[in-house]
């Protein structure tokens, strides 16, 4: 993973025209080496705790870094994107990172409360997560689901905001 753009804070601080929602990790062959050490049913734990820890200092990078203008329209929140056969195969979600410098315009943070709020017994996976890092009251997650015509499916999103 050291090689892994999304690890890159400067990707993450980059002003995109609009948004940008780069994966924690680009390929699933880089999460090969970690199931060596850890059960199937933690992976999505430990990469969830790297999502959350790599979120908070790419906050105190951009606070430190980005002008006061910029800092005060900078929003970012961790996602997921279902993939039903994959999480259900594999165990795990890929987290994302919705990050934009343009909040003031684009109001993600209240677009996304506009969604319906998980309901957490769904999605067992996810609740399991967030009370094992102990989160589970500290985090809000929303779901969006809508039905993508260019591929035929329902698509899901789930958006991670700190209380």
């Amino acid at each position: 993973m050291e090689n892994n753009s999304s690890i890159q804070f400067n990707e993450l601080l980059f002003d995109y025209e609009t948004y940008e929602e780069p994966p924690l990790i680009h390929r699933y062959i880089e999460i090969e080496p970690f199931k060596k050490y850890l059960k199937k049913e933690d992976l999505n734990t430990f990469l969830f705790n790297l999502a959350v820890t790599h979120l908070n200092n790419v906050k105190l990078y951009a606070k430190k870094f980005l002008s006061k203008n910029a800092y005060s329209n900078f929003f970012i929140c961790i996602t997921y994107t279902d993939d039903d056969c994959w999480v259900d195969n594999e165990g795990f979600f890929i987290p994302n990172f919705l990050v934009t410098q343009k909040e003031n315009v684009l109001n993600f943070k209240d677009l996304i409360k506009k969604n319906e709020k998980l309901d957490m017994n769904k999605y067992p996976i996810i609740k399991r997560t967030l009370l094992e890092l102990g989160l589970y009251k500290e985090i809000d997650v929303y779901h969006k689901k809508w039905f993508d015509s260019s591929c035929q499916d329902y698509i899901q999103r789930f958006y991670f905001i700190n209380k």
